[in-house]
């Protein structure tokens, strides 16, 4: 019995594809069962082609590489991913690993891969998958920490400004009461007087602190109730800028109107829109320099309802607060020049304006230096579930 027929032998074993090559022509001499079944071909149809016949991507040049390298030691060098063409034209990814069987043979096991292929790539999908659930879970966790870290900041500067808001009217309200109680056989008619009045002014301040609390809590419940009617915005503007005349006047600042089109009258809440509008301008000359102007612009000229913006001269508002001022308890940095305040203004304006009457309020700095609180109003009010009394 020759050396292919003891080889055969041995291959038909092989649970692989096991082709027996020529190491001087590079063909096929023998192959396993297995092959034969693998390829399609019959023995006589096999052994009529060479390797290079099944695939492309080793050349009769290579196979003799890697056998030359591989001849001193006998041992398998590479395991090399390649595409086999069957019979019948179609092809599959396998492993070939190529080694010397002896001077003249060597053999070319083929291991078909393409299953194991399909459940890497499986594999690689729900790692990528995991990976991103990963990384969003994580991503959703450092932003849910971080919103609690802003909030228990938010709510330990809102403590200390509550404590400091409330404790200096308190203070005012003890001392001159005390005052007052102690000495009132000996005081003259009109420090009695000026003790009350101060009396009155902190108890008023107090009083503005509770109702403030009292309404974000309605706000946030949705429990604020308005009372609509058709009002003109310019008689509300009026109101508000009369009533800050005397604080305007400490500052010599100047209060100027600009309207655009002709007035109008629009329903809204005339008691909400006048808190609102006294708190904006209370803001702008509170920010403002001495001998500055705050700007009240009216635009009566869009269809859809009523713009309004109100500017003043101060130094604005840092880029990073223009959005958050409005969230219950915050307070710009700009704030800490001019302390003062709870933070929970501006976040009840909002509310009252885009809830109560479906409009918008912004916040932008102005240009040349300042800040623009930009209010708009519709015609129509948008907002048709605001609890109406």
């Amino acid at each position: 019995m020759d050396d292919i027929a003891l080889m055969k032998i041995a291959l038909d074993y092989a649970t692989d594809g096991v082709l027996l090559l020529s190491r001087n022509s590079m063909r096929i001499v023998s192959a396993s069962k297995s092959a034969y079944e693998t390829l399609g071909y019959s023995e006589a149809e096999l052994c009529e082609l060479g390797l290079c016949d099944i695939q492309k991507k080793l050349s009769k040049e290579d196979v003799k590489n890697y056998l030359s390298c591989n001849a001193e030691d006998n041992k398998l060098d590479k395991v090399i991913e390649v595409l086999i063409k069957k019979k019948d034209g179609e092809v599959f990814l396998a492993e070939i690993s190529i080694r010397v069987a002896n001077d003249e043979y060597a053999t070319a096991v083929i291991h078909n891969i393409e299953e194991r292929k399909k459940i890497e790539i499986e594999l690689e999908s729900y790692k990528d998958h995991l990976e991103m659930m990963i990384r969003v879970q994580t991503e959703d966790l450092v932003t849910a920490r971080d919103t609690a870290l802003s909030a228990e900041k938010a709510m330990s500067s809102f403590l200390a400004n509550m404590s400091h808001e409330l404790r200096t009217p308190l203070h005012g309200v003890l001392s001159f009461s005390s005052i007052a109680l102690k000495k009132i056989d000996v005081l003259p008619q009109e420090k009695i007087k000026s003790f009350l009045s101060e009396i009155h002014e902190s108890a008023e301040t107090l009083l503005k602190i509770l109702n403030d609390l009292l309404d974000l809590s309605k706000l946030k419940s949705g429990k604020m109730a308005y009372s609509y009617g058709e009002k003109n915005i310019v008689d509300i503007l009026g109101r508000v800028i009369r009533e800050m005349e005397i604080i305007c006047g400490y500052k010599n600042i100047c209060t100027n109107i600009h309207i655009t089109g002709n007035e109008k009258k629009i329903s809204i809440d005339a008691n909400r829109i006048l808190q609102v509008f006294r708190n904006i301008y209370s803001n702008a000359i509170k920010f403002s320099g001495e001998n500055g102007n705050v700007d009240f612009y009216i635009d009566y000229s869009g269809r859809a309802g009523v713009g309004i913006e109100i500017c003043d001269e101060g130094e604005g508002v840092p880029e990073d607060d223009l959005v958050r001022i409005f969230d219950p308890f915050i307070q710009s940095d700009a704030n800490s020049k001019t302390p003062g305040g709870t933070g929970l203004g501006l976040p009840i304006c909002k509310e009252i304006i885009e809830v109560g009457h479906g409009g918008r309020l912004e916040m932008n700095n102005r240009e040349g230096g300042g800040a623009c609180v930009c209010v708009f109003i519709p015609t129509e009010r948008l907002n048709k579930h605001a609890h109406v009394e």
